[in-house]
């Protein structure tokens, strides 16, 4: 799949478990929304998903998360 070579693999392309942390982001205040806060929650959700996350989903995760929040480091 080429978008996700180059993190920019759309929402609805995501694993099950990186759009639940992007989900779970949103529901944070929004002082509480970060990129450092979405990194653990995607780490949280691939784990117990018993899942790896690769680094272009990652990336897609975190440009979804720019885009739809505002969020920086």
């Amino acid at each position: 799949m080429e978008g996700l070579q180059h993190g920019t693999t759309s929402f609805s392309q995501l694993p099950l478990p990186a759009r639940c942390a992007l989900e779970y982001l949103g529901c944070q205040s929004q002082g509480q929304r970060s990129l450092t806060a979405l990194d653990k929650y995607i780490d949280h959700y691939f784990r117990v998903s018993a899942l790896e996350c690769d680094e272009p989903t990652r990336a897609s995760c975190h440009r979804i998360a720019i885009q739809r929040f505002g969020v920086s480091g």
